[in-house]
């Protein structure tokens, strides 16, 4: 199986402090991984990475995407090729409305009654295209509203910086089936996330455990119940 995400040995810092250690991590074309590990392990760094933030600074290592040298590349192109980075924590924009924020991302190819049909399907209602840009929505609403943008990019990789924080039960099911339309049409993720619950109604093609800013263990869904049972101290 062909290789979306490759990344070897790659070490990160920020301000002189190294977040990223020697990590190595794979993402097959059409997968679903799962990224755990316990707060502060580098998750959202390594997610960031990714992504092009310049604030992240690549000491060594490398980080290619469909054979393509990542590195080499600003946010904006890597985004093009088709990678795609929810947000942990949204943000909200006052006086710009989330259809604003999609014709400004789709422009003329838009369709919005697509729209009002991915916003029924994630059990969202149309009227929150007139409203601020995620000003005053829940944090399932602002989850859903990431997955509405995936679906409408259909990027070959989604990476999802814990999808189910601080959503309800019904909206984390909700958001799992979306995953699995979308993997099923050809997209790849990268889940991070701290809970179980989200990954039981997804079909995993593995699971990877960072702690002390590296990769330290690789396995299936045992993995995960093995940590629920003796914590990340055992690894």
């Amino acid at each position: 199986m062909s290789k979306v995400l490759k990344i070897n040995k790659l070490n990160v810092e920020v301000d002189g402090k190294l977040l990223l250690k020697d990590l190595s991590l794979e993402v097959p074309d059409k997968s679903v991984k799962a990224l755990i590990g316990p707060n502060g392990s580098g998750k959202s760094s390594l997610a960031y990475t990714i992504a092009g933030h310049p604030k992240y600074k690549v000491i060594s290592g490398s980080v290619s995407f469909n054979g393509k040298n990542l590195l080499k590349m600003p946010p904006s192109e890597r985004a093009k090729l088709g990678i795609f980075l929810m947000f942990q924590s949204p943000p909200e924009i006052q006086g710009v409305t989330l259809k604003t924020v999609l014709e400004d991302i789709f422009g003329k190819d838009l369709d919005i009654e697509k729209v009002k049909s991915i916003l029924n399907s994630l059990n969202l209602k149309p009227e929150l295209l007139q409203r601020d840009f995620n000003k005053g929505f829940s944090g399932g609403e602002k989850k859903k509203i990431e997955m509405l943008q995936v679906e409408l990019l259909k990027p070959k990789l989604a990476i999802l910086d814990e999808p189910d924080s601080g959503v309800d039960s019904d909206s984390i099911k909700i958001i799992a089936n979306k995953i699995n339309e979308l993997n099923n049409q050809g997209t790849s993720f990268l889940i991070i996330s701290h809970q179980s619950k989200l990954f039981s109604y997804l079909s995993l093609d593995g699971i990877y455990v960072m702690k002390d800013r590296s990769i330290v263990a690789e396995g299936n869904s045992e993995l995960i119940q093995k940590i629920e049972v003796g914590g990340y101290g055992n690894l």
